[in-house]
């Protein structure tokens, strides 16, 4: 075994592409790798392959791929931890000077797996990128994942070495509960600045991700609206919504009957390949990042608020904790007041009716994307902070 310092990656997530946490998993372990540690990434139940191969010097090993549907998915929780604890400790005994992020999960997975690293003598840290409030599964708090999910979050994590949490309020609560913590938002790769928006054009916009309560589609939409009978001119392209869905569906058409005059004027693609979406972002000139004031969303953060920033998309945005802990309005970003409509309509129609103001809120966010949601700068202070 070799005596390099060695961070393990593991959870249950699509790796390297697919969703929230494979963007998030992937960012961090690719500034890892290149801090000089070596790095593998272990998912279970997220993939079709047990393929195993290298992505710019990460390793990458996929185990016990979730096939035969739901059931087998939930049954997964409570059959494959304790194979993979097995597996761990084949993999990585006599491993020296290794740490281990164990992603966001459940109790009845990451109990074992920490119980398999510990044996090793390994530096174990959590990834917590939110709380039990954010639980949306069926049943409720009748659900025993629900309560898989939350022993994980006030029992298991306690008796980790370290707790890298997406938000304050995250570590705040496991520093009150006398653990050592860092704080590691959404992270993303600020290279260059290159936005393609064409001053000439109507302004086009930007919402990425589904229709959710939690997201304020119906503010965003009335807000749109009002900006339609003022005559400003605008595209707004949706992204990741799936207008097939019983529930999205009726969210697009309530917004369409109270607003028939904004048909025109919306574009939905659902769900499109990483290089289509490349190009639809870049057209942006601004996107819409609008959450609710609700514990999930003071514990969580949006990575589509980084991937706008990463490109020069000024950000629209509402005044829940953490992102205005970062952002300042009228700086490098328009946030909301949310209370009302008429107020922030009139607001956002002010920044509309010049869009050179708009490039400028875009060019800043970047600017302060690059200070705090850099993927190397945020490995590193997690990395600071592990003892080997």
């Amino acid at each position: 075994m070799s005596d390099k310092r060695l961070l393990v990656i593991i959870g249950c997530f699509p790796f390297p592409r697919g969703e929230a946490a494979s963007v998030r998993v992937c960012n961090f372990a690719h500034a890892v790798r290149e801090s000089g540690w070596d790095v593998e990434v272990m998912t279970y139940g997220a993939s079709g392959s047990q393929e195993n191969y290298e992505i710019d010097g990460v390793r990458y090993v996929s185990l016990f791929p979730a096939n035969g549907g739901r059931l087998a998915s939930q049954l997964s929780y409570y059959w494959v931890p304790f194979l993979l604890a097995r597996k761990i400790k084949r993999r990585y005994l006599g491993q020296k000077n290794i740490a281990v992020m164990i992603y966001n999960g459940v109790a009845t997975v990451n109990f074992p797996i920490f119980l398999a690293f510990k044996s090793l003598g390994a530096f174990v840290l959590a990834d917590i990128n939110e709380s039990p409030s954010s639980f949306t599964g069926r049943g409720g708090k009748l659900s025993p994942n629900y309560w898989n999910f939350w022993f994980s979050y006030h029992w298991v994590a306690r008796k980790f070495d370290l707790i890298a949490g997406i938000t304050h309020s995250i570590c705040d609560y496991f520093t009150r509960c006398g653990l050592n913590s860092v704080v590691y938002p959404s992270i993303g790769n600020f290279a260059s600045l290159c936005n393609h928006h064409d001053a000439n054009d109507p302004i086009q916009l930007l919402y990425m991700g589904r229709f959710f309560d939690r997201d304020r589609p119906d503010w965003m939409f009335a807000l749109l609206g009002y900006l339609k009978r003022s005559g400003v001119l605008f595209k707004l392209h949706c992204v990741g919504s799936e207008t097939g869905n019983a529930y999205e569906s009726k969210c697009v058409e309530e917004a369409f009957t109270n607003y028939p005059d904004l048909r025109d004027n919306v574009y939905f693609y659902g769900r499109v390949s990483e290089c289509e979406l490349l190009n639809i972002k870049r057209k942006a000139i601004a996107g819409f990042v609008l959450r609710r004031d609700h514990e999930s969303e003071r514990t969580s953060f949006p990575t589509r608020l980084v991937e706008m920033l990463e490109l020069g998309i000024a950000v629209i945005t509402s005044p829940v904790p953490d992102v205005n802990s970062y952002l300042t309005h009228g700086k490098d970003s328009i946030i909301l007041g949310m209370k009302s409509l008429d107020d922030d309509a009139a607001m956002l129609k002010r920044f509309f009716e010049y869009p050179d103001k708009l490039a400028d809120l875009g060019k800043a966010g970047w600017q302060t994307g690059k200070l705090h949601f850099s993927a190397r700068s945020c490995a590193q202070r997690v990395l600071d902070e592990i003892v080997l």
